[in-house]
């Protein structure tokens, strides 16, 4: 029993892991993994071959392999398809935690009528944003900001993401696949009965 209860616990404790993904953009694009309390650097600017471009690489050498051996399957039908889709993104939206949502941006020009407007776009856009944003329980965080820069003719933009999701939530989000599974796994091939003899049928 004591084992049981250790496996028990031990599946319970990885169900509840959360990791996630940070995306940060700042004159570069900068990302790093997370899973529970460890951060994984996955891109780097001075380094030409990253984790993440070792993985897209490995990804991109067996896509490759795959096309060759692949046989032509029976399409799932339409509707199927779009129902777990609409699933998918209706259970991502519910279970996806953002953790950090930061978007901060300086406009700048050598002209200040255009730096003006487009201070004024920003603003537009982000009062439409927030109020969508305080009604969302998944964002715990978030920073919109927008500002003029007249000592500089270039415009600045920060971005960073961090958003997390449990590992037990992911199979929640995957078991929507099931049904399209069951469909493409499905034949769709009839059974032909074998024609009967009529010459040796009885008058």
């Amino acid at each position: 029993m004591l084992v049981v209860g250790i496996i028990v616990s031990a599946i319970i404790l990885i169900s509840l892991l959360r990791f996630g993904v940070i995306l940060e953009y700042d004159d570069g694009l900068k990302m790093w993994i997370k899973a529970g309390p460890f951060k994984i650097p996955m891109k780097s600017g001075d380094s030409p071959e990253s984790p993440l471009d070792k993985i897209l690489l490995f990804l991109e050498a067996n896509k490759k392999k795959n096309n060759k051996r692949k046989r032509p399957k029976q399409s799932p039908p339409f509707k199927v398809i779009l129902k777990a889709v609409s699933k998918i993104i209706r259970r991502i939206r519910r279970k996806l935690l953002i953790k950090q949502l930061i978007v901060k941006c300086a406009f700048a020009d050598d002209d200040p009528v255009k730096v003006v407007s487009q201070y004024g776009i920003a603003n537009s856009v982000f009062g439409v944003i927030v109020p969508a944003l305080e009604c969302n329980k998944m964002i715990k965080h978030y920073d919109l900001r927008a500002s003029m820069d007249f000592s500089v003719f270039s415009p600045r933009i920060y971005v960073r993401l961090n958003i997390s999701i449990a590992v037990w939530e992911v199979f929640y989000i995957a078991s929507a696949l099931f049904p399209l599974i069951t469909a493409m796994l499905k034949p769709t091939g009839k059974k032909t009965e074998p024609a009967k003899n009529v010459c040796n049928q009885p008058t």
